[in-house]
């Protein structure tokens, strides 16, 4: 079996980063740690496949796709989106699932420069705190990467995304047209720029109606089903008009609760998602969301990260795409 340089990484016992800069003679690695590495690289008879062929001049029509998890179906669309995009291109996917944890997202960050990917698209992890030296590393090789659905702060790439803000303002407003005026929200960290920018667009609904919110009504957790329901036991508590949460997946974690308590949707309470998964409009109570026009914006992707590798896009800029707001039987009106 081939030597690959998570192999070297882990007998030096450093990161993979580290080992890469050691083997690349790159700033920042002292000279011990890098001859550990170089020592344990001769011993493995190691042959990195980027050394052996240059990047720029080899063409392998590979590209590698990051998303944080597949159990959402707003990710697992993102992936058959790109894979069909690519393939009517005549290009192969690779793929990673990192677990929405960026030493997952670094390792394959590696295994794709190992295959000679020509270029790579992340959509990234929920980390407010990361270390992100794969990112710049990716910078130094002069690998085209960008990012999908949202970014790292501080790193110079191009993004593709909804306007969350946008997204966000709208069924906020909708809510407090009918009627609603404790209106709950259900976020991650709102240091991570997909909360944030969510609640801003929250914030800003409330002051355009002239209407007052709390801070007390936005909860912080992680974006999935269990935690929906759980933060809706401790939201009910408080006796809301209305619960909006930032993906679909936690709004059928609120229904379900709302469900087992025997409080009626919409009439007691309103729930709204977003980003229109296959089961919002088909569940028991189709769910009022924002849909992200995923197609848009996967086929924008493409586009971007080929221009990246022909040379031809060398900005940083954030693409927007239009959000639409789906109003369905989970909202009183």
């Amino acid at each position: 079996m081939r030597v690959t340089i998570k192999d070297i990484a882990k007998l030096a016992d450093v990161s993979v980063t580290t080992a890469s800069m050691a083997l690349n003679n790159k700033k920042g690695v002292n000279e011990e740690t890098r001859l550990k590495v170089l020592n344990i690289s001769k011993e493995l008879d190691y042959h990195p496949n980027k050394n052996a062929r240059s990047l720029k001049t080899y063409k392998t029509l590979t590209i590698g796709l990051i998303v944080p998890e597949i159990t959402n179906p707003y990710f697992a669309s993102i992936v058959e989106c790109i894979r069909k995009e690519f393939e009517n291109l005549g290009y192969t996917l690779l793929f990673g699932v990192s677990g929405d944890e960026i030493k997952n997202e670094q390792k394959y960050v590696f295994e794709f420069i190992e295959r000679n990917v020509e270029g790579i698209i992340i959509v990234p992890t929920n980390a407010v705190i990361a270390d992100l030296s794969h990112l710049y590393y990716l910078k130094r090789i002069k690998m085209p990467f960008i990012f999908l659905a949202t970014k790292y702060e501080g790193i110079p790439a191009n993004c593709v995304m909804t306007d969350l803000y946008n997204g966000s303002y709208l069924i906020t407003k909708h809510l407090l047209e009918n009627g609603h005026e404790k209106i709950f929200m259900i976020t991650v960290d709102r240091r991570l720029l997909t909360s944030n920018m969510r609640l801003n667009g929250y914030m800003d609904a409330f002051r355009d109606m002239k209407k007052k919110y709390k801070d007390e009504w936005i909860y912080e957790t992680l974006p999935d089903f269990e935690h929906g329901y759980e933060a809706s036991q401790k939201i009910i508590q408080k006796k809301p008009d209305a619960i909006i949460t930032i993906n679909d997946i936690l709004a059928f974690g609120v229904l379900k609760f709302l469900k087992d308590i025997k409080i009626k949707v919409p009439e007691e309470i309103s729930v709204a998602g977003y980003d229109d998964i296959i089961f919002a409009s088909i569940s028991e109570t189709p769910l009022t969301t924002v849909r992200q026009p995923i197609e848009s914006i996967c086929a924008k992707a493409v586009e971007l990260i080929l221009k990246e590798i022909r040379c031809e896009e060398l900005t940083s800029e954030i693409y927007y795409f239009k959000p639409e707001l789906k109003i369905r039987d989970s909202t009183r009106q």
